[in-house]
This record gives C-alpha cells, sequence and structure tokens, in this order.
C-alpha cells in the first residue's frame, strides 16, 4: 500500500509564523524525524485504530511489516546530503576527539617524563648529600680521634716527664740526705751549686727627678 498525502493549509498568524521558524514547510514535513522513527511503523501499537477496525469485522492483524518509503529525488538528495554531510562532522569531530586525545597523552606523558626526571634529580640530590653527609661524619670522626690520641700522648708525655722529675727529685733529696748523714754543711754546699753573679747591677730611679743612679757590687 503507498499512501500520498495532499495538505491544505493556510497562516492564520503571519507574526507568530516568522518568529517561530525559519522553514515552515520542513517543519511540516520533518523527513528527518520521519526516517528516525520509521522504524515504529512495524509496531502494531503504531495502528490502534487498524487494529480495533479488524476486530470488528472479524479479522485480525497479526504483523505489519514496514517495508520502505518513496520520496521525491529533490527531497532524497537532501537527505542524502544531509547524512553525508552529518557523517563528515562526524568524522571530523572524531578525528579532532582522536587528536586532542593524542596531545592530551603527549601531554601526560611529557609531563610524567619531566616528572620523573626530577624526581630522579631529587633523588640523585640527596644520595649526594647523604654521601657528604657520611663523609663529614667520617672525617669529622676521624679528626676527633687524632685529637684524642694527640692528647693522649701528650698527657703522657707530661706523665713520664713528671715522673722523671720526681724521680729526680727524690734521688737529688737521698742525696742531701746522705750527704747531711756524713756533717756536709748543706749550706756551703748548695751555695756552691748555686753560685752567685760576680757582678749586680742595681738601677735606682729619683721619682722628682728624671735621673738614674746606677750601683755596682
Amino acid at each position: 500500500m503507498r499512501i500520498k498525502l495532499m495538505l491544505f493549509y493556510e497562516f492564520r498568524n503571519i507574526e507568530q509564523m516568522l518568529n517561530s521558524t525559519s522553514d515552515p514547510i520542513a517543519d511540516f514535513i520533518n523527513y528527518m524525524e520521519f526516517i528516525e522513527k520509521a522504524e515504529q511503523l512495524n509496531d502494531l501499537s503504531s495502528y490502534p485504530q487498524l487494529v480495533e477496525r479488524c476486530k470488528l469485522i472479524g479479522a485480525e492483524i497479526s504483523k505489519v511489516v514496514f517495508r520502505g518509503y518513496f520520496a521525491s529525488p529533490k527531497l532524497q538528495q537532501m537527505h542524502d546530503d544531509a547524512i553525508e554531510a552529518r557523517t563528515q562532522l562526524k568524522m571530523q569531530y572524531e578525528q579532532e576527539v582522536q587528536v586532542q586525545d593524542m596531545t592530551d597523552v603527549k601531554l601526560q606523558n611529557e609531563q610524567n617524563r619531566v616528572h620523573d626526571e626530577q624526581e630522579i634529580e631529587l633523588q640523585t640530590l640527596k644520595h649526594k648529600q647523604e654521601i657528604e653527609r657520611l663523609d663529614n661524619e667520617h672525617k669529622l670522626k676521624l679528626w676527633k680521634q687524632d685529637e684524642m690520641e694527640k692528647l693522649q700522648r701528650i698527657k703522657k708525655k707530661d706523665e713520664i716527664a713528671l715522673q722523671h722529675k720526681e724521680v729526680e727529685a727524690s734521688q737529688k733529696l737521698d742525696h742531701y740526705k746522705r750527704l747531711h748523714e756524713l756533717g756536709v754543711d748543706m749550706t756551703s754546699y748548695l751555695m756552691s751549686e748555686n753560685p752567685q753573679p760576680e757582678k749586680v747591677i742595681r738601677l735606682i730611679a729619683n721619682k722628682n727627678a728624671a735621673v738614674m743612679h746606677f750601683h755596682q757590687s
């Protein structure tokens, strides 16, 4: 069954038409919406009056098959052109999306690369600082150890020198004791060990005059 329709219309409100649409005939036909919803013509629910009428005459519609439509070549060409334009726009959109996705991936990879490089540099710097810290600690430990050894050597040297002096003093004291026991005059003996200088010069300054006296004995 091929159905043809003829529409008779008139515009009752020109101002409303001008404000509401730029192509009133296209709004009447709505060709694209018809094509998009043509599958509904295979559903019996789209024909309630047909089904009800068949029941009244003792018939039953079991199935309806939509087998296509017919359109004028000009309208069909418009439809094909619209499909091609939409397909082209869709392809361009998908291409732009892919380019954008690739750009985002490259940007993310670049950010990850920079982050990894910064992380490596940071870890390298930390490692270098840790090595320097350990090296400084080791040098400080060696310096402290060396200073302690120096102090120990000085202390030991002083102790040895003190022991020698104590031994010499003890030996000298024993020597003096033996001399005293032998009846030696210790005063004369000590004076002989520490003789007086042959000459003594004394300088006496006069407080009231810039005169200095020399006394020699």
